[in-house]
């Protein structure tokens, strides 16, 4: 379907950016009232300034909203891929897209738990230390698969 379509190509870019923009995955130490004045200071609207470190984007909530929601696409692309090409047609935006999603949430849960998250070696390289990469990947899935929409595996 062509709003699957566009959901996977949406979500990769925009997840791709997500992870790619995001700095750091341990929480800051709270500043106290005098030394924090932050919100003094004005900033100019830019591209610049949606993907800063303090934007919406970076909210614990809607990381994990938008997480979910990534899964949710990567599942409904595999069942049912533009172009009529069952499974293969959109396997690779898929599957990027169900590792940023993991990823996601996966770095939601490290800096709202208390417990210490423990997976495999492979799991804890691609998905919480490579995690600007995959950023980089989903970008360019997303870019591909929207000027190659016919291709088999894009």
């Amino acid at each position: 379907m062509v709003q699957f379509y566009f959901l996977s190509v949406f979500v990769n870019l925009l997840a791709g950016c997500i992870l790619f923009f995001k700095t750091n995955t341990v929480p800051q130490k709270d500043l106290s009232a005098e030394e924090d004045i932050s919100f003094l200071e004005e900033k100019e609207p830019s591209f610049a300034n949606v993907f800063a470190p303090d934007s919406f984007f970076f909210a614990g909530s809607f990381r994990m909203i938008f997480g979910i929601a990534a899964v949710l696409v990567a599942f409904l692309v595999l069942i049912s891929p533009y172009g009529g090409v069952f499974l293969f047609g959109d396997l690779v935006p898929a599957v990027v897209l169900f590792a940023a999603g993991a990823a996601l949430l996966i770095d939601y849960y490290v800096e709202n738990s208390d417990t210490e998250l423990r997976l495999p070696e492979l799991f804890e390289f691609l998905l919480i230390d490579c995690r600007r990469y995959l950023g980089i990947v989903c970008m360019v899935v997303g870019v591909i698969h929207f000027i190659l929409p016919g291709v088999l595996f894009f």
